[in-house]
């Protein structure tokens, strides 16, 4: 039978705060269909902390 390989979902974070950081980015990672490729909040540092806290080198994901 053929191997049958399902591309990821690219998905982006609105909202980069407690909720997003202990439920919606564990989820999301520990089900392996998402990648997150970008992450945008109303305070950008938030944004970019958690860039930051799920990827531990410095990337072209947008940030805003």
């Amino acid at each position: 039978m053929e191997e049958i390989t399902m591309k990821k979902l690219r998905a982006g974070i609105v909202g980069c705060g407690g909720i997003a950081n202990a439920k919606h980015l564990p989820a999301m990672e520990k089900c392996g269909l998402y990648e997150v490729v970008a992450f945008c909040d109303i305070i950008p540092e938030q944004a970019q902390e958690t860039n930051c806290l799920l990827y531990t080198s410095p990337s072209p994901r947008d940030t805003r």
